[in-house]
């Protein structure tokens, strides 16, 4: 059971507040992780340019909250299917 689950069934926090989280959590743990990545890149090429990060930096997030929108799509129904 993850912590959206036994935090709804406390009742401790609204649907709105429950999908906020949701929002948050996709948004923040992709910025973290494409700066993870953009940096291991710039470590592991010679030569690496900013056009060339920026790039990479938009491709690599923009596939990480895609992703993980489509991953977590059944987690906001059934928070919308709740009571």
């Amino acid at each position: 059971m993850t912590l959206e689950e036994r935090l709804m069934e406390k009742k401790e926090v609204t649907k709105k507040q429950m999908k906020t989280m949701l929002h948050i959590r996709i948004w923040v743990s992709g910025l973290i992780a494409t700066v993870v990545f953009v940096g291991l890149m710039y470590m592991l090429e010679d030569d690496y340019v900013l056009i060339e990060g920026i790039v990479h930096f938009a491709t690599f997030f923009g596939i990480w909250v895609i992703l993980h929108y489509l991953f977590l799509r059944k987690t906001f129904k059934s928070i919308d299917e709740t009571e």
